[in-house]
């Protein structure tokens, strides 16, 4: 027990400790990374590498664990990243502690094998070429006979110049440790957390289209030359402990395939314009199974995603019923339930704004404009140039803009200070001249238009802002005053007026009360 005890205790110590980890390293900043600085763990790797293990050079065989008392720049004499190279630490570094004794004691050991899976007579640089043993090497050696013990022993090449006749000093007896005097670099400094621009890029990446090819065809040029900043692609930066993040697809879709009212495709929607004829253009997620019953959910989930590659009819082909080969049999319509409500006819518009519904997926504008004659989504330029649309069904904004006090705001601004008189109304509003006014069917311009008497009888016609102090609110409403009246008419401005008593006490206007409402309803239902 007291050693279960002991486990547990410690088992809780762990977890509290990988727990405070955890804390510290999710609420510490990460440090921006100087790339001309000496090489530290730190502040130069951590933030791009989560974990520093062995080495992923082909035959070698090394453990920065077993090295970690070191100092990382007694090896990586210059940053390991520079100039879009990896630079990786020369032989050199390695001989300052393998082989190097300190008195009867080996620091490290020197075997080949020690370090190295390629065997012994494979490790023979490249330019020992036949005839190297001549004048190549002679200049070599005279050039820096340091780097020939790396390899060989003094003893060895003294015995080889007597044998050859050759009149030489003697060779110095052991590698000379060295550790090269670089110069100072001014600072090159990247922000790991900071927004993506070319400044973070460049210092490793000079050519910024060095990538694998077989994937995209692509070139940060003709973007860079079109003004787009490096975050509109990468939101965040791409190197990370865990991983590199690249762009994906759904971010080229933020102008490819994109139209700009009269300007047309933003940039291309062709496949073949940014992916290689040998690319394999089908996820490998779409299986048979996926595409039977399977994609339903991602499809709901995301999908633009789905949009990416698939125009709309290519969903309505299977979903409106339509046969899957000319002359053969009818599939079954899917139609979404909500479709079948009566009153999907008015709430769909407003849904659509909102972005809701996925209507994308099988409607395109053409589909909208079977019933709507005004083009649905509205072009860029709508706000200024729709007055032009003579034929527009006013139907048509009702089925989106439902409060329609933004309509007011811009059609009604020059109105302000306007007479409610006849001339001025009919002139958008020809019905309002119908008599009588209250057989008018649409209330706010029956409303109005029974006020053009005001003008005859009391020598003075009503302006605008009156009752109005902004477009679509009544100065009582604006004042505060809440209505009880839940359906079509708020009555309370009309009541400061109608049954009401000047300061002479002398009806301003008639019909008090329920008097008012048969004015046009001849039953209540009350």
């Amino acid at each position: 027990m007291r050693g279960m005890r002991r486990t547990l205790a410690v088992g809780v110590l762990l977890a509290a400790a990988l727990t405070a980890v955890s804390a510290f390293a999710a609420t510490t900043p990460v440090p921006s990374v100087n790339l001309n600085s000496p090489v530290t763990t730190g502040t130069q790797c951590m933030p791009c590498h989560a974990t520093i293990g062995a080495a992923k050079t082909p035959g070698h065989i090394f453990q920065h664990g077993s090295h970690i008392t070191l100092s990382c720049d007694s090896c990586h004499w210059a940053p390991p990243h520079t100039g879009g190279v990896t630079i990786l630490p020369s032989m050199q570094s390695c001989f300052n502690c393998h082989g190097l004794t300190h008195g009867d004691v080996q620091i490290a050991r020197s075997d080949c094998a020690e370090c190295h899976t390629t065997p012994r007579s494979k490790l023979i640089p490249g330019d020992h070429l036949p005839g190297y043993v001549g004048k190549p090497h002679a200049t070599a050696a005279l050039t820096d006979a340091n780097l020939c013990l790396l390899c060989h022993t003094a003893d060895s090449c003294d015995a080889c110049h007597i044998q050859q006749n050759v009149n030489t000093p003697l060779t110095q007896p052991a590698y000379q440790p060295l550790m090269p005097n670089k110069p100072g670099r001014p600072a090159i400094t990247i922000q790991p957390t900071g927004i993506v621009t070319i400044g973070q890029c460049v210092s490793c990446h000079p050519d910024l289209d060095r990538f694998l090819p077989g994937r995209v065809i692509f070139a940060h040029a003709s973007h860079l030359r079109n003004a787009f900043a490096c975050k509109d692609c990468h939101r965040a930066f791409p190197h990370s402990p865990d991983t590199t993040s690249r762009v994906e697809m759904p971010a080229c879709y933020q102008c490819h395939g994109l139209s700009h009212s009269k300007l047309g495709l933003v940039a291309t929607d062709k496949c073949a314009d940014c992916h290689p004829k040998d690319f394999v253009l089908k996820p490998a997620d779409h299986t048979t199974d996926f595409i039977a019953t399977a994609h339903k959910d991602p499809a709901n989930v995301s999908p633009e995603s789905c949009g990416m590659c698939h125009a709309p009819v290519f969903c309505v082909s299977c979903h409106q019923g339509k046969p899957k080969v000319a002359g053969g049999p009818a599939r079954k319509q899917v139609v979404p339930e909500a479709h079948k409500l009566p009153a999907f006819r008015t709430t769909h518009g407003k849904d659509f704004l909102a972005q809701k519904g996925a209507c994308g997926s099988c409607h395109e504008s053409a589909s909208c404009e079977r019933c709507h004659i005004t083009p649905m989504p509205h072009p860029a330029d709508w706000t200024n140039n729709h007055a032009l649309a003579t034929d527009m069904n006013a139907q048509d904004c009702k089925v989106c803009h439902i409060n329609r006090s933004t309509c007011q705001e811009c059609h009604h601004r020059n109105l302000r200070g306007q007479t409610l008189v006849l001339e001025n109304c009919v002139k958008c509003h020809p019905i309002m001249a119908t008599q009588p006014a209250t057989a008018i069917k649409t209330t706010g311009l029956a409303e109005h238009a029974v006020h053009f008497i005001v003008a005859e009888k009391k020598g003075k016609a009503y302006k605008c802002e009156q009752c109005h102090v902004g477009f679509g609110f009544t100065a009582v409403q604006a004042a505060g005053t809440k209505s009880n009246v839940t359906k079509s008419h708020d009555l309370t401005a009309c009541y400061d007026c109608h049954g009401a008593l000047d300061y002479t006490s002398v009806l301003i206007a008639p019909y008090p009360g329920y008097s008012l409402c048969i004015r046009c309803h001849s039953n209540l239902n009350l």
